[in-house]
């Protein structure tokens, strides 16, 4: 686990790598299922246990309680369905 630090600096491309390496390749996720979603998943696991993502409601917010908006990349990675699958996507993104 990623010492604790505020999501925005805990949901980079480069800790997401990280992460990612640690997963089974061949593990599955439901990317449409917000509390279980990769992301979700990645945030659980670096001290966020209330995240969640969805379209509208993205589950993190910022200290003046505006919602966080995931970084155009990290999204596109998370709509995988394998962890494997995903981590390749993060390797393109560097």
């Amino acid at each position: 686990m990623l010492a604790r630090q505020p999501h925005e600096e805990a949901l980079t491309l480069p800790n997401l790598i990280a992460w990612l390496e640690k997963q089974p390749a061949d593990g599955r996720y439901e990317f449409c299922y917000p509390q279980h979603c990769l992301l979700a998943q990645f945030m659980h696991a670096n001290g966020f246990p209330d995240a969640h993502f969805g379209d509208r409601d993205y589950g993190i917010e910022h200290l003046d309680g505006s919602p966080y908006r995931i970084p155009s990349e990290l999204a596109q990675i998370a709509h995988s369905r394998t962890f494997g699958e995903a981590l390749q996507k993060a390797y393109k993104q560097l």
